[in-house]
Order: C-alpha cells, then structure tokens, then sequence
C-alpha cells in the first residue's frame, strides 16, 4: 500500500528535480561575476562530491512522544555536463556509494497507537547530483538527494511499505538558506560546506509533529582525470 506520506515524499523529489532544471536564467540571484574569476572551476571535467545527513530529534507534548535518528552519506562522482568560461554544469545519475540508517517512532499518549518507521534496505533506490557554478548564481550550486526503501508499521493499520528522502535543501521553502549555495572559495578548488534546513522525515513533519532540523554537510573537490596510457 502506498501511504499519503510516501506520495508526498516523492511529490517533493519530483518538484526538486523541477527546480533544478529550469533555465539558467530563471533565478533571481545577483550578476554573474566576470568569466575569469571563474576558468579555474569551471575546466574541471570531474568533481568528487561527499554529503552527509543527519539528525536526531525527539518530541514531546500532551498527547504525543516522537523521537528520530537518522544519518545518510553519499559520494558522487560527476561529469561536466555544460560548459563555457562563464558557468558549467555537473551531473550525474546515481551514487559511487550510499548508506543510510533510519529508525523513528510516534505513540500517541493514552492509547496503544504508535507507529513505528525504519529502512527496509541502507541501500538507495534514487540517488542523483547537480553541481552548478556561475550562471543563474555568482557563486555555486549543489543539488543532490537520496532515497531510500523503509517500512511503516502501525499498531491500526499494520506494515505497510514507504520511502525515506533525503535532500541538499528544501523545496518547501524559499531563500538561500534552505540550499546548498555560496560563494567560490578565494583559493584552492575544493569547497567545504553545511547547512541545517527544516525538513519532514517522518515521524517528524506528520500529523500533529512538527518538522525537524536535517544538518547537511558536504565536500565538492576536483578529480583527477586519469592521464592517457602512453603508447608504446
């Protein structure tokens, strides 16, 4: 059975991939900053990109107790998707590597209504990344999620099979602060990063429990294309 929570998880991955690929003049962020500034990132052909989620979290009220905790790590590698001297793109579909543990719970208080979540499988079923510099923004981009196979296990309604997603941002809301963006680093190529965004992950954003806070941190640095075998 699929569960109104699981539509509304894939409903979110759905209107994230929408987002990301608008066109590059969709958003309203500042002036591009000039081409040269941007050549050293923008002739990478490969980026090697490390996320990590995680949270842990707990509820209480009079008449619910919730608590979640969770921690998600996937490495990309992506390829140069568009390029010139003023913006290039990034993608690729599919994670090098992704694990996820996952358990959470809610008991209504006074009854024995409690609903049970965690992953049925640490392995993704989804898993895709953009990474973005110049163009629509002065700086860079990062865009990734995964999504992973879970069960629901309610007390009324029994077992029933769910999805459990994660992602560098919220398509919820709106505003730099809910993404994975900033600016160029001043040397160096590889970029360091984190964010704490509000988030749904049940049992957390569900019914009568508010959301938690999904902290997201992550590392984008260059790789290495392998050099030509030499010919003999």
């Amino acid at each position: 059975m699929v569960t109104r929570g699981y539509r509304k998880r894939l409903a979110a991955a759905v209107l994230l991939v929408l987002i990301c690929t608008m066109p590059w003049g969709a958003s309203g962020q500042g002036t591009s900053i000039p081409a040269a500034s941007l050549k050293n990132f923008t002739a990478v052909e490969q980026w090697q990109v490390d996320v990590t989620w995680s949270v842990r979290d707990s509820y209480e009220d009079a008449s619910y107790s919730a608590h979640l905790e969770a921690t998600a790590t996937a490495r990309f590698i992506l390829k140069q998707d568009t390029h010139t001297d003023a913006r290039a793109v990034w993608r690729v579909r599919g994670a090098q590597s992704a694990h996820a543990t996952y358990t959470g719970f809610v008991v209504q208080k006074g009854t024995e209504h409690r609903t049970d979540h965690k992953l049925s499988s640490p392995v993704p079923v989804i898993a895709w990344a953009e990474f973005q510099v110049g163009g629509r923004t002065p700086g860079y981009e990062l865009t990734a999620t995964a999504a992973f196979p879970a069960k629901r296990t309610d007390t009324i309604s029994g077992t029933s099979d769910s999805q459990v997603s994660v992602m560098t941002g919220n398509p919820y809301e709106h505003g730099a602060a809910v993404l994975c963006m900033g600016p160029l680093p001043a040397s160096g190529e590889t970029i360091h990063g984190s964010r704490e965004v509000p988030y749904a992950l049940p049992p957390f954003g569900e019914g009568h429990i508010r959301r938690t806070k999904l902290s997201i941190e992550y590392v984008i640095q260059p790789l290495a294309t392998p050099a030509p075998p030499k010919q003999k």
